[in-house]
C-alpha cells in the first residue's frame, strides 16, 4: 500500500487529524491517493461492498469524496526501511 507516494510498512507513522494528516512527516492534502497491490476485482468488491471501508468512510465523513478504480498494474515506490525484525527470529 502506499498513501500520496509513500509506502506504507511496519513502523510507517500517520498522524494528525482530517484535513491535516502526515504520513512520515510528509503533510498530504486533503485530496490524496491511496494504491494497494492485489486483485483488482476482489480489492474494488471488498472496498466497495455495503458496509465496506468506503462506506464507513462515508458515513463517519459526509464532505469526503472516494473513488475506486480498478487497475491491471500498478508500481509503487520502494520503501528506505529495514524490514528485518529487530526483535524475534524466524523458527524453521
Amino acid at each position: 500500500i502506499s498513501v500520496d507516494g509513500i509506502r506504507i510498512v511496519t513502523g510507517v507513522v500517520v498522524a494528525g487529524a482530517p484535513g491535516a494528516l502526515s504520513v512520515e512527516n510528509h503533510a498530504i492534502g486533503d485530496a490524496f491517493e491511496i494504491r494497494a497491490i492485489g486483485s483488482p476485482q476482489i480489492l474494488t468488491g471488498t472496498l466497495t461492498r455495503t458496509g465496506g471501508v468506503i462506506a464507513q468512510i462515508g458515513a463517519s465523513y459526509p464532505d469526503a469524496q472516494l473513488t475506486v478504480t480498478p487497475a491491471e498494474k500498478l508500481t509503487l515506490p520502494a520503501t528506505d526501511r529495514a524490514l528485518v525484525p529487530s526483535n524475534g527470529k524466524p523458527k524453521l
